[in-house]
Order: C-alpha cells, then sequence, then structure tokens
C-alpha cells in the first residue's frame, strides 16, 4: 500500500514542472517568515521577479493577502533569505497552502512552479506543494528565495509559511498532507461515479423519481470533487471555480429533495424554495464576477447544509415510514454529516475572519461520499428489500399460477373429452337416421312388396342392390381417408362405371388430386356421396344422355378462400326452365347448404351440368 501511495504522489509532483539537480543533503527544517514584497503585474509565464528596488514593502508569512490587500490581481512576490548551507543530502522547499498558484525561484534560478499561470490557470487552493533540489544550490553567503504567489481578487487569496530543509525531515509532511487532502478526496471522485453509475442504471430500469435525485446528486458531487483532479482545468479558473462550488451546493439540495420524497412527507413549499434557490444561485454564478461570488457562497453553503439538514431530520422523525435498517443508516449518516458540516462551516468563517491557519484541512471531501454512501447504502437496501419481497411473490404466483393452469388442463381436457363424446354422439345419431332413411327405407319397401307379391324378382333386386349401395355409401364415409375426395371419387367410379356401361353411357373421368378438406366429418361425407349418387341417379331417370362426365379440381381463384368442387355433367336435352322439380334437386340443395357448400345446377339443350363448391372453411 505505501508503494502504492508513492508512485502515486511521484506522479502527481511531477504535474508541476520540479527538475532536480543530482541527490545531495541539507539541513533541519526551518519557517521561513519574514519577507520584501510586491505587487507586480504577471507578464509571462512563468512570471519573472522583478527588480530589487521594487521590493518596497515587508510581509509577515503566513500571508492573507486577499484580506489584506482586498481585489489585489497580479502576482504577489515574496523575498525570502536563506544562510549558507554545507554540502549534505538533499534539501526540499514545502509550501503547505498556497491559493491560488505559485512559482519558485532560488538565487534567480527556477526552481518550481504550481503550474500554468495564464488562463485556464492552475488552482492549487488544496495541494500541498513541495520542491527538492540539491544543496549545493545553498552555497551562496545569501541565498535569496524568491516566491510568487497568482493572485486573482478573491477573499482566500493567501501564502502559508514556507518550510526549508532536508528532504527526508520535509517528504514525509507533505505525503501525510497530500494524502489527506487531495488522494482521499480523489477517491471519493471514484465512489461517486461508481454510485452514479449504479443509480442511473435504477433509475432507467424503474423509472423511480427516487433513485433519479439520488443519481443527480452523485453526478453533482463528481461534478465538485473535478477540484481535486484538475490542477490545470480545461476552462477559466473562476468559471472553474464557480461551476465547482454550485455542484456542491446542488448535490445538497437534491439530498434535501430526496429526504423529503424518501418518507412520502412532501413539503411543497420547501420543494419549491430549493429549486427556486437552485436557479437563482445559477444565475448569481453567471451575473456576478468571481470574486463578488466567491465572497457570497458562504451563505449559499448555509442555506444549502441547513435544507440537507432538515431533510435528515424529515427522515429521523417519520421513524414509522422509515424501515428500522434505513432509519439507522440515515441516523448513523447523520452523525457523521452534522459534524464534518459544522467543522467546515467553522472553518470557513474563520478563514474569512483571519482566525484560522491557512493549512487547516476542509473536510467537504469527506462530506459528500458519506452522504451518498448513506443515501445510496439506504436506497440500496430497499431495493434489495423490494427485490426479495418481489421474487417471494412472484414464486408464490407461479405456485399460483401453476396451479390454475393444472385445474384449467384439466377441465379443458373434460371439456375437450365432453365435445368428443357430444361429436360422437351427433354423428352416430345422424348416420343412424341416414341408415334409417336409406338402407332402412329401401329394405322396407322391398321387403313390403315381396310379402305381397306385387314385385318381380328384377325389381326386388333392384331395391336389395340400392339399399346395398347405401350401406357402401355410408362404409366409405366412415373410413379413415373419407376426407381425401379423390380416393371417395375413385371408389364410386369403381361401382358406377360398369353399371352406366352397362346401360350404354359414356363414364369420362376428369378428376384433377385434390387436398384433403379436414373440416369434413363422416357425416359431411356421407352428404358429398349423396348429392353424386343423386345427380348420377337422375341421369340415368331422365337425362337421355349418352354420356357422363365427371370433374373435380380447386377453384381457389373465384372464391375468397380455398375451395374445391365436383362437376357432373351429361350431353342429353336437359330439362326446361318452367319444369316442376321433384323431390330430388330439392334434397340435394338440402344437403349442401347442411355442409356450407354451395350447389349450382345448369341446363341447356346441350345438357344438365350439377356443380358442387365445397369451401375448406365455412363461412360465419
Amino acid at each position: 500500500m505505501f508503494r502504492f501511495w508513492f508512485i502515486l504522489l511521484s506522479i502527481v509532483s511531477t504535474a508541476a514542472p520540479q527538475r532536480v539537480a543530482e541527490a545531495q543533503s541539507c539541513g533541519s527544517a526551518a519557517e521561513l517568515r519574514n519577507a520584501s514584497f510586491a505587487l507586480e503585474a504577471a507578464r509571462s509565464d512563468p512570471p519573472r521577479p522583478p527588480e530589487d528596488a521594487r521590493f518596497d514593502g515587508r510581509a509577515e508569512l503566513p500571508d492573507r493577502i486577499g484580506q489584506r490587500k482586498p481585489g489585489s490581481a497580479g502576482i504577489a512576490w515574496y523575498r525570502l533569505h536563506v544562510a549558507k548551507q554545507a554540502p549534505g543530502p538533499l534539501c526540499g522547499l514545502y509550501l503547505p497552502h498556497a491559493h491560488a498558484n505559485v512559482v519558485v525561484y532560488l538565487n534567480g534560478e527556477w526552481l518550481g512552479q504550481g503550474g500554468r499561470f495564464s488562463e485556464p490557470a492552475a488552482h492549487t487552493w488544496n495541494r500541498p506543494l513541495y520542491f527538492p533540489f540539491a544543496s549545493e544550490r545553498l552555497a551562496h553567503a545569501d541565498n535569496v528565495l524568491d516566491v510568487g504567489l497568482q493572485v486573482n481578487g478573491g477573499v482566500f487569496n493567501a501564502l502559508d509559511t514556507p518550510m526549508l530543509g532536508a528532504d527526508d525531515s520535509l517528504r514525509p509532511r507533505f505525503e501525510r498532507a497530500f494524502l489527506l487532502r487531495v488522494s482521499t478526496a480523489q477517491a471519493s471522485t471514484w465512489v461517486s461515479l461508481a454510485m452514479l453509475l449504479v443509480f442511473v442504471m435504477l433509475t432507467v430500469g424503474l423509472r423511480e423519481a427516487t433513485y433519479g435525485l439520488f443519481a443527480i446528486g452523485a453526478l453533482c458531487y463528481a461534478l465538485t470533487s473535478l477540484n481535486y483532479h484538475w490542477l490545470e482545468p480545461p476552462i477559466a479558473s473562476w468559471a472553474f471555480n464557480t461551476l465547482v462550488n454550485l455542484g456542491l451546493m446542488w448535490m445538497a439540495a437534491a439530498m434535501g429533495l430526496l429526504g423529503f420524497l424518501w418518507v412520502e412527507a412532501r413539503r411543497p413549499w420547501m420543494e419549491r424554495a430549493t429549486l427556486a434557490f437552485s436557479v437563482v444561485i445559477g444565475l448569481a454564478a453567471i451575473v456576478l464576477d468571481g470574486p463578488t461570488f466567491d465572497r457570497w457562497m458562504i451563505w449559499g453553503y448555509l442555506i444549502v447544509t441547513t435544507h440537507c439538514v432538515a431533510g435528515l431530520t424529515v427522515i429521523l422523525c417519520n421513524r414509522s415510514r422509515v424501515h428500522r435498517v434505513e432509519w439507522w443508516i440515515y441516523l448513523c449518516t447523520a452523525a457523521v454529516l452534522v459534524p464534518l458540516g459544522v467543522h467546515d462551516m467553522v472553518l470557513h468563517v474563520r478563514l474569512q475572519s483571519g482566525a484560522a491557519g491557512l493549512s487547516e484541512a476542509h473536510l467537504m471531501s469527506w462530506f459528500g461520499p458519506a452522504m451518498l454512501l448513506g443515501a445510496g447504502t439506504a436506497l440500496l437496501t430497499r431495493f434489495l428489500r423490494v427485490y426479495r419481497n418481489a421474487r417471494r411473490t412472484n414464486a408464490e404466483l407461479s405456485l399460483e399460477l401453476e396451479r390454475h393452469r393444472s385445474e384449467i388442463t384439466q377441465q379443458l381436457t373434460r371439456v375437450q373429452e365432453l365435445e368428443q363424446q357430444r361429436v360422437v354422439m351427433s354423428e352416430r345419431e345422424r348416420m343412424t337416421r341416414e341408415m334409417h332413411d336409406g338402407v332402412g327405407g329401401h329394405l322396407v319397401a322391398a321387403l313390403a312388396s315381396m310379402e305381397h307379391g306385387k314385385v318381380a324378382a328384377p325389381e326386388a333386386s333392384r331395391a336389395v342392390r340400392d339399399a346395398l349401395d347405401d350401406v357402401r355409401l355410408v362404409v366409405h364415409a366412415l373410413e379413415p381417408s373419407a376426407q381425401d375426395l379423390t380416393s371417395l371419387l375413385a371408389d364410386m367410379r369403381i361401382r358406377l362405371e360398369p353399371r352406366l356401361r352397362s346401360q350404354g353411357l359414356k363414364f369420362r373421368w376428369e378428376v384433377e388430386d385434390l387436398p384433403p378438406l379436414t373440416r369434413l366429418g363422416p357425416f359431411d361425407v356421407l352428404q358429398v356421396l349423396r348429392i353424386f349418387q343423386e345427380s348420377v341417379t337422375n341421369v340415368l331417370k331422365h337425362g337421355r344422355a349418352a354420356s357422363i362426365t365427371v370433374r373435380s379440381g380447386s377453384c381457389a381463384q373465384a372464391y375468397p378462400q380455398s375451395a374445391a368442387y365436383i362437376e357432373i355433367a351429361d350431353d342429353g336435352g336437359g330439362f326446361a326452365p318452367d319444369m316442376q322439380p321433384g323431390r330430388g334437386i330439392p334434397n340435394m340443395t338440402a344437403r349442401a347448404e347442411r355442409i356450407g357448400a354451395t350447389l349450382t345446377i345448369g341446363s341447356s339443350s346441350r345438357g344438365t351440368a350439377v356443380r358442387l363448391v365445397i369451401p375448406d372453411q365455412v363461412q360465419v
């Protein structure tokens, strides 16, 4: 761990140009307090020390020049005299505090600087600075050390007492100060960015305002903490400082609103006041110049700190509305935030009044992470609790749904069985009726004629044959392949063609393969066969034809859905349009309607055509 911090400090220290000669040594550490003073305008980058005659004043270090000379701008030069040092180990110059930027010359030669002086200038307000150098550079009888401090009219422009001494004595002090003021603050930035990423995803996924407010607070603090990372900001110094301060105040405002929203103890007037203050402070940052805004920032901090404490107080006072674990998290957070906030508020006032030491550390770098960590932990605790409850509820609902699904499946199975039984019974009833009306009628008529001796053998034979044909029709309708009309027509051809030829009729066959009509049941198939049989019978009885032609095919183009047709045509003389129809045609029409088919009969002097069109689906 120490190695890590040593490498980090080495990298950071090289951010400011510090060139060192060979490693030598110096005496023990000593504070440099009495200095000659001169205030000059910045003419170069880095600025050069003025001539001796221009050092016409005296200054006692530490010097709060922002309060001693309000509104001053330029380079405040401090000339310090250092006695001759004997050759020895490496020496070092340690500057605990320099606001806003600093450059150092030793005996007229550049020793180092905090960063860039031209805009956007570096700001070293929170960074301790350390410049190691070889002890041989203090070999003169009177060594001159010039420290140039960049002042920009801010009330906090100041230079703390420099310390000169051996490197092994001063470097540990610098490393401890850097760790406390800079490294920990930089680590807090990564914490806030990680929490920002988590809560942005929660806000997008859950669309809940509490997570969104927290994400805004984390973003504002990440903006504020850039002050600890960027030694040389990408924008003008005052604009960057203003942006940093606005981020801190907006973070506190967001966290205060989060407290009211968290316990559902809405205070509309306070919420409106907070939003109005956030807008006003943003406009003030645009309108006011940097030094004026800096002087008034103490009141902004006081307002937002009060609002943030009010939000925490509302949470703590509404214990019944907050889960026990969350309430304790907020209580611990308040126990940390209140001392931190009070410390920085008091320090801010003491710095403005000159009562505080310039090197006293601000704790604001801990305030943001502590607030974000407390609120974030509470939010994640609530999320995890809701998530666990949701999983448990989902599991219970899944079991309940599975039980209902099983019940519904059983009911559907039972309904399907009942429906199947109903269909079987219905088919059985219709087939029984067909057997009674068809086969039964033929047999009863033949039996009655034979009992009374009124029928000859050929007529009895014909009656029995008709009854046998009906039996065959019923059997064909009950076969598994009954939905294949092509196969049924082929069976009809095998039975009818010898009979037709025996009566001198030619039988033409123009049948195409038809797709199975899956909607046709045995009863429907029987109706098709009845219509076919009745059409052929009519030709034999009334057509006076020489040939019969059977056609079949698809007629999907003429219908809105897939359909097949069967056509029985003869070349007889047809029938007169005004002829009174018998029972055959009405029976065929009724059978076609019964199965959702269409029957058309066309007659002319060239013959008669009966066309049956069977759609694949019945139009509702």
